[in-house]
């Protein structure tokens, strides 16, 4: 990771820092060695989750993803921020948010949804081990909690947090942090705003004009981005519908009309190859069959196209850290 990427972690670092653990130690970590093009969305993604899990053992301090998004400013989002800030009040920020986050983390899914219990802003993420998930939905609502109370000058009221994994030992640190009812063991991670008023408290910093300019440039970076992650987003899609037969490259090209070498340099102007995006859609479902059934390991193996199931432990292990049982007693936690 060179210098220029040290910034996108500029609160990790200095967090870090305060514990007395020296940013080379941080950085010097051996998965991070491949992450080395951090404008690529997956890649940084990766590298947050690797950087918050090593601060947590450096540091030995198990609310470092809570503290992280505590730091986390509104004008560190660049043009976003300030769109935010120009926003009227705090539903046409959410409504603004969902629409523009894929600008700084395109591979977390947010979602804004009426629930019988109030409005709810829903986080999904399928990337990374238990530990790592875990930390990242921390770093996650706590930044949006953090950002909400700057916007509004005030405390977050009639809120709850729902979170899908049980209590950690630093629970207690949710409460410092969010102020709010936490709950776990939930089947989603949300926000929920149970009292509407909320949502249309007006904002100081709201800007009508600000806004148009601020919304057209968010408008031209989202058009930009969807059109370098378009091939390996719809090479993507096509594997996770693939009902477990994987199509070949040649396959996969054909569907998109194109020929196979024009796929391979179309993925490589993007950062990536088929092989690794086939290897993460293989993850993802590999996470989802570990927690979500009781099939056995070589099973799952079988399922995702390995002859022999050494193979597939080997590849998980690369991908997560962990055994692929390691990773479901961890979610069974």
């Amino acid at each position: 990771m060179n210098s220029k990427n040290i910034g996108l972690f500029k609160p990790l670092i200095d967090i870090a820092a305060e514990h007395g653990i020296d940013t080379d130690a941080l950085l010097g970590v051996r998965e991070l060695e491949h992450l080395t093009d951090l404008s690529n969305p997956r890649m940084r993604l990766q590298a947050w989750a690797i950087m918050l899990q090593e601060a947590v053992q450096l540091t030995n301090d198990p609310a470092i993803g809570l503290n992280f998004g505590q730091r986390v400013s509104i004008t560190s989002l660049g043009t976003l921020g300030f769109a935010l800030m120009s926003c009227d009040d705090l539903e046409a920020v959410l409504r603004l948010a969902i629409r523009y986050h894929p600008m700084i983390v395109p591979e977390v899914i947010c979602e804004l949804d009426e629930t019988p219990m109030g409005m709810a802003l829903r986080v999904v993420l399928r990337l990374g081990s238990a530990e790592q998930q875990r930390l990242i939905t921390e770093s996650i609502f706590s930044s949006f909690v953090a950002l909400g109370r700057f916007l509004l000058n005030q405390e977050l009221s009639d809120v709850e947090l729902h979170l899908n994994y049980p209590a950690p030992k630093h629970e207690a640190v949710y409460q410092q942090v969010f102020s709010m009812p936490v709950f776990f063991n939930q089947e989603h991670c949300q926000l929920v705003t149970r009292e509407n008023k909320l949502l249309a408290v007006k904002l100081a910093t709201a800007n009508p004009s600000g806004q148009v300019i601020f919304k057209q440039q968010c408008e031209l970076l989202l058009r930009k981005l969807n059109t370098e992650v378009n091939i390996s987003a719809k090479v993507r899609s096509i594997l996770m519908h693939a009902s477990g037969h994987f199509p070949s490259i040649n396959e996969v090209a054909s569907k998109l009309f194109m020929g196979e070498r024009t796929l391979r340099r179309r993925l490589k102007d993007e950062g990536t190859s088929f092989r690794r995006v086939f290897d993460e859609v293989r993850n993802v479902l590999a996470c989802e069959y570990l927690t979500s059934t009781e099939i056995t390991v070589t099973e799952i193996a079988n399922l995702l196209g390995y002859s022999e199931c050494v193979n597939f432990r080997r590849a998980f292990v690369r991908w997560n850290a962990v055994t692929p049982n390691e990773f479901r007693e961890q979610a069974a936690l």
